[in-house]
């Protein structure tokens, strides 16, 4: 059996409407677009959302309204209603053959086009072909009342087969059927011919669901509608059937929003402020407001009037309070009408909030510098709230209580002032005289921290240039050397045999090689510098000998004097190299006749 599709209106005026917990899973697709805002960062000032285009509308979900046909409006929909049904059904069935056919006697509540009628059919034992069905309404005669005369309109629709289960057969009528209130129709249906087997069949009421559908009865014909009988059981049984005419607005209806996004900054209390809509109301018209939060996007979004249950209604320009701490709002407008020629119509709907900052505690850490005397230094500090680094504020840097510039935190809190000047501060260490602060801003807290500066020894360098190999018979000579910013000489030294030094000469000893060292002591602020030692090689000079000739001389008590001499004016020595001869001193003298060689 059907039963009340959601916001429909029967004869009787009953509403049937969705729960006011509104399903997620259904609603997902339709809510992609969340609407949202960049809130202030701080303060009080409202931001406000306002709905008032068709794009706005659309973004909804609405059942039974129109956002489309006047643009950035949102009405109740024009279109077919349930006028009149009869769902009050047992298992009791009549049958339908091409011959035998039945019907339903109605009488209409309100005038208009009759767009559709459901009937509860089945189908007995069928398993072969079943042939289309024909749903066609006439008008009737005498009483009780039967139809009469040709088909007013007549709908041709596939037949089915799903053994004995109940279908709600719908035959969809053109816009040229129109019914008038007050006057008795007849639906009737029938196949086209026989299913192959088994049997099409029809419900309706029997005891002891006698006559629940006042205002018609069923009908039967056993010769295709030629002659027809009405059923006059307790009052006249009925069939199972629902009617639908298009006459003026349905009502009710619902627009439900799109989700509200506050886009609360880290750390932001929310505070919706008020609900407050423009719209029109003509006599017999109502527009009423409920509203619903959460913290998902997605929900549940359970609609509330302003005490907190779902049987009140906010007025336009009250407060949201109730909805404090959520970040996502939705409202929903229901739109009804007592006068199917009217309809309220909502124009544009506004909800307001503003985010407040809570007050959370920042951290400042300052590192701890170190630098060489006279050198520069980079300064750093991290900033950062719960945990989190702030970033994007300005960090504001001393040394030694003298302001030495600001720096802005980057995606991590840290903030770095990069050489800063030493000029001035001599080395040791220097317990808090790195400081930072932080001034604090709406939301957040301010703060500050120090660390250590430790200031080293600069380090001296000796520029001591190579120095060129000598010969012993070279002078004594001086050396240099430069660098460091001490104050103190250079001093020179050497543990070579081959030289001396003395203050800055060097003085040749020996031949060898000759390594000379440059020192330069250190002071409070310079360390001693690293020695630089330069070596050279002495060699001796080389010398020659000039020997003039030896005259001949008689062996028999005759001798010769030997005059050779050196360029180093050393001692000259002769030898004897051949020949009867002695040498004593520079003496020569022979023992017999002959040659003799004598080389100095």
């Amino acid at each position: 059996m059907s039963s009340r599709d959601d916001g429909e209106v029967g004869a009787d005026g009953a509403v049937a409407r969705d729960a006011a917990v509104l399903d997620v899973t259904a609603r997902a697709a339709a809510r992609l677009a969340i609407r949202s805002a960049a809130a202030p960062l701080s303060g009080p000032s409202d931001t406000c959302l306002v709905d008032t285009t068709m794009a706005d509308f659309q973004a909804g979900v609405f059942t039974s309204c129109d956002v489309t046909t006047s643009p950035g409006d949102v009405t109740l929909l024009v279109g077919p209603q349930i006028d009149q049904r009869n769902i009050l059904l047992t298992t009791t069935g009549g049958p339908l053959t091409a011959t035998s056919w039945g019907g339903q006697t109605f009488t209409p509540a309100i005038s208009g086009q009759l767009t559709r009628i459901d009937l509860t059919l089945f189908c007995s034992v069928c398993t072969g072909t079943t042939p289309d069905l024909t749903v066609s309404v006439r008008a009737t005669t005498g009483n009780p009342a039967v139809p009469t005369g040709l088909d007013l309109a007549a709908v041709t629709s596939a037949g089915f087969n799903i053994g004995s289960t109940t279908v709600n057969f719908t035959a969809n009528f053109p816009a040229s059927l129109t019914v008038t209130a007050g006057t008795r129709y007849a639906v009737i249906v029938r196949p086209v011919s026989n299913p192959s087997a088994g049997t099409y069949a029809y419900l309706y009421s029997t005891n002891p669901s006698t006559n629940p559908y006042a205002n018609g009865q069923r009908v039967t014909s056993a010769n295709s509608g030629a002659t027809w009988v009405a059923d006059i059981t307790s009052g006249g049984r009925d069939l199972g059937f629902t009617t639908y005419v298009v006459n003026g607005f349905v009502s009710p209806g619902t627009f439900t929003s799109p989700a509200k996004d506050s886009s609360p900054a880290l750390g932001d209390n929310v505070h919706w402020t008020t609900l407050s809509w423009s719209a029109t109301t003509p006599a017999s018209t109502t527009l009423q407001f409920q509203v619903a939060a959460s913290n998902d996007p997605e929900g549940p979004f359970s609609f509330v009037g302003p005490d907190g249950t779902g049987t009140t209604f906010f007025a336009s320009g009250d407060s949201l309070a109730r909805f404090d701490g959520n970040r996502f709002l939705e409202y929903q407008a229901l739109l009804a009408t007592g006068d199917r020629s009217q309809t309220p119509t909502l124009q544009d709907a506004t909800t307001c909030f503003h985010n407040t900052p809570s007050t959370v505690t920042t951290s400042l850490v300052v590192s701890p510098a170190t630098a060489a005397f006279g050198a520069t230094v980079d300064l750093t500090a991290v900033l950062s709230a719960t945990g989190t680094g702030l970033a994007g504020r300005t960090v504001s840097f001393t040394l030694n209580a003298i302001a030495v510039g600001d720096a802005t935190t980057d995606a991590q809190g840290t903030a770095t002032v990069t050489g800063v000047s030493l000029a001035g501060i001599e080395p040791g260490s220097y317990p808090g005289a790195v400081a930072a602060s932080y001034a604090g801003e709406t939301g957040y807290t301010a703060s500050a921290g120090t660390s250590d500066l430790t200031v080293s020894q600069a380090a001296q360098t000796i520029a001591f240039t190579a120095l060129p190999d000598k010969v012993m018979t070279d002078g004594a000579f001086a050396v240099s050397a430069a660098g460091g910013a001490s104050e103190n000489p250079v001093t020179f030294s050497t543990a070579s045999s081959a030289c001396s030094v003395t203050g800055t000469t060097v003085t040749l000893v020996a031949a060898g090689t000759c390594a000379i060292q440059a020192d330069k002591a250190g002071n409070a602020n310079y360390a001693a510098a690293t020695p630089v030692t330069r070596s050279f090689t002495i060699t001796r000079t080389s010398q020659t000998i000039s020997f003039p000739a030896i005259a001949s001389f008689s062996w028999s008590g005759g001798s010769a004097s030997l005059g050779a001499t050196a360029s180093s004016e050393l001692t000259v020595a002769y030898s004897v190299q051949s020949g009867p001869c002695s040498i004593a001193g520079t003496t020569l003298t022979a023992t017999a006749a002959g040659t003799c060689v004598v080389p100095a």
